[in-house]
């Protein structure tokens, strides 16, 4: 059960449905329901808004964060564009220095060497720096997109479980109504016989 049906007080709202019932079942015993039957009753309406209202808030408290997650999810693919761009990049400036390497015939062999060798391993520290940026972005990436599941899936079970305690809870309602019109219609069909107007 999502911990947000906990915190919204059912049983709260299913006593003031009861509450509500029975004092609308009070005020309209043997009096016709208002245009719109018991829908249109008040106390049916409240109880019915309660569940909606903290629906509604909620779902658009989810709808932020699956918003959020998209966003950030966005811009870790446009990060890791970026990075892979890079990694091609110290790719290509390795090939160059290699290149350079054979090129430049002022310097001598082992100065030659000495300098592909350190500009070779700082292009390969980059590129192992921005290919552990890469796998920090594509974890990033799993985690948002397993967040944005999350989210889907609780705000389905959130919608499911209210609409059933929302159904239960108007029902409480009509059950309380319907013993409250029920108790006085029968209460004062006895007190007619009892006074012999039966």
């Amino acid at each position: 059960m999502p911990r947000d049906l906990l915190i919204f007080n059912y049983a709260e709202i299913t006593r003031r449905a009861q509450k509500e019932g029975k004092a609308a079942g009070k005020q309209f015993r043997g009096r016709d329901l208002p245009p719109g039957g018991r829908e249109a009753l008040p106390g049916r309406q409240l109880i019915a808004n309660k569940f909606d209202e903290f629906y509604a808030e909620k779902k658009a408290r989810l709808d932020a964060d699956r918003v959020q997650a998209t966003a950030q999810h966005d811009e870790n693919t446009k990060r890791l564009k970026e990075i892979n761009e890079d990694i091609d990049e110290v790719l290509v400036n390795l090939e160059q220095h290699e290149v350079q390497w054979e090129i430049d015939s002022q310097k001598t062999i082992d100065e030659r060497n000495n300098l592909l060798d350190s500009q070779i391993k700082n292009g390969r520290a980059k590129r192992d720096q921005l290919k552990r940026q890469a796998s920090d972005c594509r974890v990033g990436q799993e985690r948002l997109e397993q967040k944005v599941e999350e989210i889907d899936a609780e705000l389905l079970e959130i919608e499911h479980g209210f609409n059933e305690r929302r159904e239960t809870a108007v029902h409480e309602f009509d059950v309380a109504f319907d013993k409250a019109c029920y108790k006085l219609t029968v209460f004062q069909k006895i007190r007619r016989v009892f006074k012999g107007k039966a």
